[in-house]
């Protein structure tokens, strides 16, 4: 590879050389027990990255067993030689000038893969690695706490077992939200122009092909309740969610059509389908009744005059200006 600016070609400089400055206050003095270093060596050895909790760097001097556990000191800045790999999460992939790299938090190697579990910033790459290969080049070390926060590019990683846990796992599609960070929360960022081929503002697409190996299902909501799991006493709903419209006093919707369920639209260029249902239900218990209201009268529940058998009806569905039609509703299952 060719050299990159004032910076060495690659494996052309001595491993641990320092190509920058120093005394800038960025050194980093523990002892060698304090500090990680990987499988890549034995103990602490200059020219291979260390790291404690977060701060990265590069050590001044080597431990070995007969000096026991000495105070050390790393460099947490500088631009330093170090072997890198050619190689992102997903599997090799070149490593290009100004390239952000990560060390691994076992191994202690250095590479793009950026897995939060496994790897922390290290630094910036300033020479080109071939996709594959182990080459050392320059890398500016810099301690980056924020990187995976606001330079990742993929699912955030929540590994703190706190409120939320999210682990994931990239064998999976996930949708992609384009938002801006606020400082409690996140806006998330529209198009005034409605989608192509459908009506939302945050679309998931499952693009299918070839033959399916399994079910078909956009999205899949479930709660796993545990052994000991005991409700909440008095009758407590669970639902896997729970969904709302809010509309504060003043608000105009004379014009408005509300579907509060949700608005289905199929786009079936094919009709040589099996079964088309409203709904697939897949109960182990028998159902109490369709739905659980809290005011008959709220969903159109009128009481019946037509004969002593029908106590009343309920609205089924109108076209949007026409006519609405009923269903008769009767007072026992005969």
């Amino acid at each position: 590879m060719s050299p990159q600016g004032v910076y060495p070609a690659a494996d052309v400089c001595a491993l641990g050389d320092e190509i920058s400055s120093t005394y800038e206050g960025r050194h980093i003095t523990l002892y060698g027990d304090n500090i990680s270093h990987g499988s890549q060596v034995d103990y602490v050895t200059k020219g291979y990255g260390v790291w404690s909790t977060h701060a990265v760097g590069m050590p001044f001097t080597t431990q070995t067993a007969a000096l026991g556990n000495p105070l050390m000191t790393f460099d947490t800045e500088g631009i330093w030689c170090v072997d890198v790999h050619g190689a992102n999460d997903a599997g090799d992939e070149a490593v290009a000038v100004g390239e952000a790299v990560y060390i691994n938090t076992t191994t202690g190697q250095v590479s793009k893969k950026r897995d939060n579990a496994t790897q922390l910033p290290f630094g910036y790459a300033l020479g080109v690695v071939a996709s594959g290969e182990i080459e050392r080049v320059a890398v500016k070390v810099h301690w980056d706490p924020l990187s995976h926060l606001l330079l990742d590019d993929e699912p955030l990683y929540f590994g703190d077992a706190k409120d939320v846990s999210i682990d994931w796992n990239e064998t999976f599609l996930a949708m992609v939200i384009t938002a801006v960070s606020k400082a409690w929360g996140i806006d998330i960022s529209i198009s005034a122009a409605a989608l192509a081929d459908g009506y939302g503002f945050i679309e998931t697409n499952l693009n299918v092909a070839g033959a399916a190996t399994g079910y078909v299902v956009a999205r899949s909501d479930w709660l796993n309740l545990a052994a000991d799991f005991v409700v909440l006493a008095g009758g407590g709903l669970i639902t896997p969610h729970t969904d709302g419209i809010y509309c504060p006093a003043g608000a105009d919707l004379t014009d408005a059509t509300i579907a509060l369920c949700g608005k289905f639209t199929d786009q079936m260029g094919s009709a040589g389908f099996g079964m088309y249902n409203l709904w697939n239900l897949n109960l182990t218990q028998t159902l109490t009744a369709l739905f659980e209201v809290n005011n008959p009268a709220l969903i159109g529940y009128t009481a019946g005059v037509h004969s002593s058998a029908v106590v009343g009806s309920v609205p089924l569905f109108h076209t949007g200006g026409g006519a609405t039609k009923y269903i008769r509703v009767y007072g026992d299952a005969s």
